[in-house]
């Protein structure tokens, strides 16, 4: 059976999904990559293999605006986190996968 890992990698790779460009294995635990012109950032945690976490970095640089509508979404859906790292909104998303089916790409639709 295929990791997480191995398994959105695969996503990323296949046919189920267009518009995803500059994919990379950045290390061991980092995927970078591209969609529709917007970076992302997969992170594999070896301590929690289940944990999928995906990272939008820079999103923009701060405005109160674009901050609390973003951090009332977070709160809102409690699937993601907004963070505000050197004066830029980054959006965080965290998601416990416990079975993965191989060649079942639904999980990873963004």
């Amino acid at each position: 059976m295929k990791s997480l890992q191995q398994a959105f990698n695969s996503f990323l790779q296949s046919d189920e999904i267009s518009g995803v460009s500059n994919y990379r294995q950045f290390d061991a635990k980092t995927t970078l990559f591209s969609y529709e012109g917007i970076n992302f950032l997969y992170v594999y945690e070896s301590d929690d293999p289940s944990f999928f976490h995906l990272i939008v970095p820079r999103i923009e640089v701060f405005s109160d605006g674009l901050y609390s509508r973003m951090l009332d979404f977070s709160q809102r859906y409690k699937i993601a986190k907004v963070l505000l790292i050197d004066n830029h909104v980054w959006f965080s998303f965290e998601q416990i996968v416990l079975n993965i089916i191989e060649g079942d790409y639904r999980l990873f639709k963004l």
